[in-house]
Formats: structure tokens, sequence, C-alpha cells
């Protein structure tokens, strides 16, 4: 596939991702509480040179709901 502005490798994103593991809630069987199967992502996009000032502004205006308290999209 040809690069154009609309793609991005995910190793261009990768400092800017961080993973957390934690148990999921709701019904899940015997290792519903016991086992890490719940992963979030957080995406640091105010920090990325890679995301224009335009997509920024729109994350924060669409996800605002899903912004962390540090500005990081869930």
């Amino acid at each position: 596939m040809p690069p154009d502005s609309q793609s991005l490798e995910i190793e261009t994103l990768r400092p800017y991702i961080q993973a957390t593991f934690s148990t999921s809630s709701g019904p899940g069987g015997q290792n519903v509480n016991k086992v890490n199967t719940r992963v979030t992502l957080h995406f640091d996009f105010e920090s990325c040179p890679t995301v224009e000032d335009a997509v920024k502004s729109r994350i924060r205006r669409r996800y605002a709901t899903r912004l962390s308290a540090d500005g990081r999209l869930r």
C-alpha cells in the first residue's frame, strides 16, 4: 500500500501508547475476578508530533468523555 497522508505506521505511534491490564467486569465464569483479561490503551495524542493540530482538536471535542485526567485518550 503506498504511503499517504491518511495512513500511520504503528511504530510511529508506539512511544505514545501505553497498555494496562486489569480484571474485567461482567460475566466470565470462574476466571472473571482472577485473570487480567481487560486491556486499556492510553494514547498521548497531545505529545505525538504525527497528529495534526486540527485532529487533536477534534479528538478533544469528540472524545471528551474518553480522556483521562492527564489528557490521554483511553
